[in-house]
């Protein structure tokens, strides 16, 4: 269970993702997501952050995943693969809001099998429910199945949330760029300072030449203390500079979001490698 499903770092990340997916759907033929969690979070649930915001922070507009519906009713996330998704589930009329997995499951449908890992013992069940899905206490690198998936038709998500610090994530990162799969790897921002350790990540990374790579961050709040103040993602392997642009696009569309509860949106995407 990940007690921040349905705020702004998981709008950033699920709307990005899902895009990537559906637009590079059809060389992807294994998903794979070490650190997959629940599939379907009822944020009607007290253990979710969701449930607990305050008056205060409702009416302020803050980016969680209901205020995004509001806003992508027009404009340029209307047609996004994460808008139809939440609509689909009738959301946020419905709490339940869609994990990686999930959102996975639903943009790959039959095309592509998931290899998925959770600890939690409920967690893992709700996964083995989805179509084509193995599900492992732990995957790494190593791992029977990931070595045996792990090439350009293989998408990786990585989103362990300490990033910075967890070796297994980076090994996963650097392995996968390195023989061409899609990579996707997220990570928060805070406070005024850099990320040392995920810039030695970025610069690490060795991918084929006819791949890109971009590292994209977008801060949502001044950054000038220990709060999160933004999400960052490494992506790694795309196909076209038409995916890149369209990611883009969507980054910029949250501006709006961002704008209603008075914070900046410094969104950067660009190609470095």
């Amino acid at each position: 269970m990940n007690k921040h499903a349905g705020n702004f770092g998981d709008v950033v990340k699920h709307l990005l993702l899902a895009e990537l997916l559906e637009r590079e759907r059809s060389r992807i033929k294994t998903y794979i997501d070490p650190y997959a969690g629940s599939p379907v979070n009822d944020l009607s649930n007290a253990a979710y952050l969701y449930s607990r915001r305050s008056k205060r922070t409702r009416a302020a507009g803050l980016p969680w995943a209901d205020r995004y519906v509001q806003l992508a009713s027009v404009g340029a996330l209307r047609r996004a693969q994460y808008t139809r998704i939440l609509k689909n589930l009738d959301f946020p009329g419905r709490t339940l809001y869609p994990g990686s997995a999930q959102i996975a499951a639903d943009v790959l449908g039959t095309h592509a099998r998931l290899l998925l890992a959770d600890n939690d013992a409920s967690d893992a069940r709700a996964l083995r429910r989805l179509p084509r899905a193995r599900v492992a206490r732990s995957l790494s690198p190593d791992h029977p199945w990931v070595a045996a998936s792990l090439e350009q038709s293989a998408f990786v998500l990585v989103d362990p949330f300490n990033l910075r610090t967890d070796s297994t994530a980076q090994s996963f990162v650097i392995a996968a760029a390195r023989v061409g799969a899609l990579v996707m790897a997220w990570y928060p921002l805070y406070g005024p300072t850099g990320h040392p350790d995920i810039d030695k990540l970025w610069n690490s990374l060795v991918v084929p030449k006819s791949n890109r790579s971009v590292r994209v961050e977008v801060g949502w709040g001044r950054k000038d203390g220990a709060s999160m103040c933004g999400a960052g993602m490494i992506i790694s392997s795309v196909t076209s500079l038409a995916t890149l642009r369209k990611l883009d696009g969507l980054r910029g569309g949250l501006q709006p979001l961002f704008d209603a509860c008075g914070k900046v949106l410094n969104g950067t995407l660009a190609a470095y490698k």
